[in-house]
């Protein structure tokens, strides 16, 4: 059975061809291509970029550059992590009746591509697409099956 480890892999490869320098039209960056908004969330600050009621520097934010972020390849990857375990705390409690039938693995990478608004979306009925035209239906389907237990 695949890991986290492939997971990363595949999805890293779906997002970015697995280029950690990749930045696309919109602004989403990096192997994984994560926006400032959940960077922010995960506790980075790219270019001083904060919601428009919070100060990086007040909520002890690291504070780096587009290019910075881009250069440091452990950072992308352990921010991943991080970001998938999040994902995974939140799923497997307010989501566990889909999992049987979705997989977490698949409703990770559905958060990924559509945030849990997107989610909730799909699981009424709503098979909603990104900026690119990619169906959530897609990843959910795609990345099923990876076994993300030990996170």
């Amino acid at each position: 059975m695949k890991d986290f480890s492939d997971f990363a892999n595949d999805l890293g490869q779906r997002e970015s061809s697995n280029d950690y320098q990749c930045v696309n039209d919109w602004g989403f960056m990096g192997r994984y291509q994560f926006g400032k908004p959940r960077l922010w969330d995960l506790g980075i600050s790219i270019d001083g970029w904060h919601p428009e009621d919070k100060s990086p520097v007040q909520c002890g934010k690291i504070i780096m550059s587009v290019g910075s972020f881009l250069k440091d390849t452990t950072l992308q990857d352990n921010i991943f992590r991080l970001h998938v375990i999040k994902h995974l705390k939140y799923i497997r409690k307010k989501y566990k009746k889909h999992i049987p039938k979705y997989t977490e693995s698949g409703l990770v990478a559905g958060v990924h591509l559509k945030g849990f608004g997107g989610l909730n979306d799909f699981l009424n009925g709503d098979d909603n697409i990104d900026g690119l035209g990619t169906k959530i239906s897609e990843y959910i389907s795609k990345f099923a099956g990876y076994d993300l237990s030990d996170l």
